[in-house]
């Protein structure tokens, strides 16, 4: 009963530390985490790319985000790049994991940007 009555940004954070979607490739949650500060914004947006590229990473978040406090934007930017990930995309977001869900490629999937559609195109 203690945790319905705790504030959303306090789930969000704990949810987000805990690792509440570890499991491999399934979300163990369909919960929809509620942010209200930036910090906790992009604690959620560190976590959720440590929590499929690196989670043992995910106890130093918060040291991280203290390091780069007022510049939480680059550190998200450097961990996207490090994992080489889209920065532009929010991987607390499930959709932003889509096109990776498929790491490994069939014999007849062309690679991204291969233009193996344009040239059929043409």
């Amino acid at each position: 009963l203690a945790a319905e009555d705790e504030p959303p940004a306090a789930k969000a954070a704990r949810g987000a530390a805990t690792g509440d979607a570890a499991g491999g490739g399934e979300e163990a949650s369909e919960e929809v985490k509620v942010v209200t500060t930036s910090a906790d914004f992009w604690r959620c947006q560190v976590s959720a790319v440590y929590q499929r590229r690196n989670p043992h990473k995910l106890s130093g978040v918060d040291a991280l985000l203290e390091k780069y406090k007022g510049k939480e934007a680059i550190l998200y930017a450097k961990v996207c790049k490090t994992y080489d990930l889209d920065p532009k995309k929010f991987y607390a977001d499930p959709a932003a994991w889509e096109e990776y869900e498929k790491d490994v490629q069939g014999e007849d999937d062309p690679p991204p940007g291969s233009g193996a559609a344009a040239s059929s195109a043409s």
